[in-house]
């Protein structure tokens, strides 16, 4: 197991963009992974350049770069392969400053966008670090945001957004404009949703945390699809926090309050992928929140929350 990609660690505050590095050839993934090995872990608690206090929303790029919202410091750091680290934001309430971040995702060109829980907006950065945009101002109207806790970006870059204490879903362009609101209607009424993402079929799922389920939200229209319980002896849903799918068609959740790892295959059916509350104490979760897929496949990343690191574990 690689112990930490800090071995060689270089701080700074605007990285340029990389070309992908050279990398040995990977065993692709099963369509439907059986098991997920830890194969490298990633921090540890404090304030400190590659630390963590309660980090929360994780996003991966194509060469292979952590984004981790590292909730209680405050701000949003990017992890190279290389073990290179850069710093955003810091706290505060003024652009290009966060409290309490809570999502991170990334687009095609290294563009970041976090949601800023606790000011209640999605700010936008480009590759550099350096502020460009934010989306949603505090309230319930409308466009107006309540402590969102994810966001993700579809195809066509536009932002999908949980609107968390709103109990609904917004979708903005990629400059901010309004373009939907999803709540669920009377029979998918959300409750404190949590995590978001997009699936190779083009729907957006998203955690219902307080009701237990995934409810996925239908592409291009105002309406709920179907909502996945994932009932039964060991895999009904505790407290789904964040959600990641794959190329496959699969589905990955962190169970928050279970410290697991579920997966629910393209067909539906879930199973408990990681157990954390069992094995040796490195290998145990704690309060798993973010969670994401290499873009390759063949890797898993968790915010492993309260033991303030990342796991990154092997799909197989």
């Amino acid at each position: 197991m690689r112990s930490s990609r800090f071995d060689f660690l270089e701080i700074g505050d605007e990285p340029l963009p990389k070309s992908p590095p050279a990398r040995a050839t990977v065993s692709p993934c099963p369509i439907v992974p059986r098991c997920a090995e830890i194969e490298e872990i990633i921090g540890s608690y404090g304030s400190g350049v590659g630390e963590f206090n309660s980090l929360w929303g994780i996003a991966v790029d194509g060469v292979g770069a952590l984004y981790v919202a590292d909730m209680h410091n405050h701000r949003v750091q990017k992890i190279t392969d290389d073990g290179d680290v850069y710093t955003i934001g810091g706290k505060g309430d003024e652009p290009g400053r966060f409290l309490f971040p809570s999502g991170v995702a990334v687009d095609g060109v290294g563009s970041i966008y976090v949601s800023d829980r606790s000011n209640s907006a999605i700010q936008r950065f480009d590759a550099r670090g350096r502020f460009m945009l934010g989306i949603g101002r505090r309230g319930s109207a409308m466009s107006c945001l309540a402590n969102p806790a994810d966001v993700a970006l579809d195809n066509f870059n536009n932002v999908w957004v949980v609107d968390t204490s709103n109990n609904r879903v917004q979708q903005f362009s990629a400059t901010g404009r309004f373009l939907q609101c999803v709540d669920g209607g009377d029979r998918f009424c959300f409750n404190r949703p949590q995590g978001i993402t997009i699936g190779s079929d083009f729907c957006v799922y998203v955690t219902d945390t307080l009701n237990r389920r995934i409810v996925q939200v239908l592409p291009g229209r105002h309406s709920v699809g179907k909502a996945i319980t994932a009932e039964g002896s060991r895999t009904t849903l505790m407290e789904p926090c964040g959600i990641a799918a794959d190329g496959n068609g699969n589905l990955y959740v962190t169970d928050a309050a279970a410290n697991r790892v579920l997966c629910i295959t393209n067909e539906g059916f879930p199973f408990v992928l990681v157990d954390g509350e069992n094995g040796s104490p490195s290998r145990r979760l704690h309060r798993p929140r973010g969670i994401a897929v290499s873009h390759d496949g063949s890797s898993l990343y968790v915010a492993d929350s309260l033991n303030h690191r990342v796991v990154r574990m092997g799909l197989h």
